[in-house]
């Protein structure tokens, strides 16, 4: 079996306004660290939940330690559907948070 390269994406979060309402904005609940695509072999991915499981040493990752899980194309998750932009997934799968946010001015004058 010879090497299968991946191309390997730390992921990051961010609150994002709410359309038509200034003052709250939502954010991803779920903080996965990164994701891997395999370049050639497309039917397959990996999801790391942190920094420990995406273990890459002299430019390679390093499955040794385990913790790694490649899973099929088709196993559906939130960060998978978050990076092909399927929205109908994105509802499904992901949860996010409501907040509110801060009018500086406002907090600033009193």
């Amino acid at each position: 079996m010879s090497p299968v390269p991946f191309d390997l994406w730390k992921i990051e979060t961010f609150p994002v306004q709410v359309p038509g309402n200034q003052n709250m904005s939502t954010a991803l609940t779920s903080k996965p660290y990164g994701i891997a695509i395999a370049e050639r072999f497309s039917r397959v991915y990996i999801v790391f939940n942190d920094a420990h499981d995406a273990n890459i040493k002299n430019g390679m990752l390093d499955v040794s330690l385990g913790g790694v899980n490649v899973v099929p194309h088709s196993y559906k998750s939130c960060v998978m559907a978050l990076f092909c932009y399927n929205v109908a997934d994105v509802r499904e799968l992901c949860s996010f948070t409501v907040r509110r946010q801060v009018d500086l001015n406002l907090a600033n004058a009193i």
